[in-house]
């Protein structure tokens, strides 16, 4: 699915995060584990409240101090990730 400002995003709510010092650690739906790095920490964080990508870029781009569209380009792959392995939806 192709993702776009107003693309809804929202935490799968049988995802399973786990804080492990500065990550959190993932379990999927096939039992598998994903590490975060801080900034995928700061993104799984900020969809505590499902949010449109739009608003994420905005949020994540002020936090870091980065150009929002270097943002977006990094951040869409992570999404992608994280919703091909059922962590988040995609609406």
């Amino acid at each position: 699915m192709p993702l776009d400002d107003a693309t809804l995003l929202t935490r799968d709510p049988a995802a399973i995060g786990t804080p492990m010092g500065d990550t959190v650690v993932l379990l999927d739906a096939r039992g598998e584990y994903l590490e975060l790095n801080p900034v995928g920490v700061a993104v799984w964080e900020a969809l505590e409240t499902p949010r449109p990508l739009g608003a994420l870029v905005v949020q994540l781009a002020a936090e870091f101090g980065v150009e929002g569209d270097v943002v977006r380009r990094d951040v869409q792959t992570f999404l992608t990730t994280l919703s091909e392995r059922g962590l988040l939806r995609l609406g």
